[in-house]
């Protein structure tokens, strides 16, 4: 194992497409302590697995390398340089250990719930109450600004990359996949200076206008993708849902800028479309309190668990339905091998 490393690395994507690897499988034993149940969810750099630890006893999950990589350069090592530097956010996942020196590379961190995407899909309501949206919002915009606090910006802000924690903590909503992060400054420092034509960063869906013309992006457009994500929540789905093509999503993101789409929203949304403008320091706390005003508008409470409480239930449900008939299966296994076993011994 690891320690994460102080020293700043520059990611750069290699010149020469990386060897693919295959899948972690069930059942699978990594470093002889995490045995691999399932995988949840998978990216461009790597799959998420859920994995049970053979010495605490408790779930986790692990992030596994798709590709071949040099350990200098890898993408966990990065994740595991950002997780050292966010962990004092109450919205950093746990990040419980790393290794580069095994194939595949892997992140080992705390078992969060369903992501906010998977939990909206699932929602009745395709469009959500503005007071359940601000507070979803306000916790992202929290767990944005302590990001960049740590001097990164995320670059793929959406739903996907938010999720909530699990049993007492399944009213707090963390930020994941810091496998776009990017350092924009050391600690106390001014902003580096901007680099041109840097290539295209983050997910066409939720990206804003800088990136689709592959500009340095700065925290002003991680809350361009925040914006995007609370419309989403608030009208059911952006306008450029069903379009494809990346010219048409980025000519429609042009004529619609998120002063124009927030004038059917509350006037807060309104002034925090307004305050996308700014390419310094965003004032994060003006934002905070026009969320607030929306929650306290409707009456919302800063620990609603935002109308998905039975989902959740739902889910846990099903992992104990899925638990219990696994030991029942290894039950039964192993009361066959012992009769297996008998029969042998009665025919000797």
């Amino acid at each position: 194992m690891l320690p994460a490393s102080d020293n700043h690395m520059e990611r750069r994507r290699p010149k020469v497409e990386a060897k693919k690897l295959g899948p972690l499988l069930p059942e699978e034993v990594i470093n002889h302590t995490w045995c691999i149940e399932e995988e949840i969810s998978a990216g461009a750099f790597g799959a998420v697995y859920k994995a049970f630890d053979l010495v605490k006893g408790n779930y986790v999950a692990i992030k596994a390398s798709k590709t071949l990589e040099n350990s200098k350069r890898s993408h966990i090592r990065w994740e595991a340089k950002v997780y050292e530097q966010f962990k004092g956010s109450s919205h950093c996942p746990k990040m419980i250990a790393y290794d580069v020196n095994t194939t595949p590379h892997f992140l080992v961190l705390e078992l969060l719930g369903p992501s906010l995407s998977y939990l909206v899909k699932r929602l009745k309501s395709k469009a959500l109450p503005k007071g359940i949206v601000a507070a979803i919002i306000k916790q992202c915009l929290g767990a944005i600004k302590d990001l960049h606090n740590a001097c990164f910006i995320h670059r793929d802000v959406k739903p996907s990359n938010f999720a909530v924690g699990s049993g007492s903590n399944r009213s707090k909503i963390y930020i994941i996949d810091f496998g776009l992060c990017r350092k924009y400054c050391h600690e106390k420092e001014c902003p580096f200076s901007e680099r041109f034509d840097v290539g295209f960063r983050g997910t066409v869906r939720y990206a804003s206008t800088r990136a689709h013309f592959k500009k340095d992006l700065c925290r002003a457009d991680d809350l361009t993708s925040l914006f995007y994500m609370a419309y989403e929540l608030l009208a059911g789905q952006l306008p450029w849902k069903h379009k494809s093509d990346t010219n048409v999503i980025l000519s429609m993101k042009l004529k619609l800028p998120p002063t124009t789409m927030a004038e059917a929203l509350d006037v807060n949304f309104k002034l925090f479309a307004e305050h996308l403008n700014y390419t310094s320091e965003p004032n994060y706390e003006m934002i905070e309190a026009l969320l607030v005003n929306v929650m306290q508008e409707d009456n919302v409470d800063e620990n609603t668990l935002f109308g998905w409480e039975h989902l959740l239930k739902k889910e846990e449900n099903i992992s104990k339905h899925k638990q219990n008939c696994k030991e029942i299966e290894e039950q039964c296994a192993r009361k066959a091998a012992c009769a297996g076993e008998e029969e042998m011994g009665d025919e000797k």
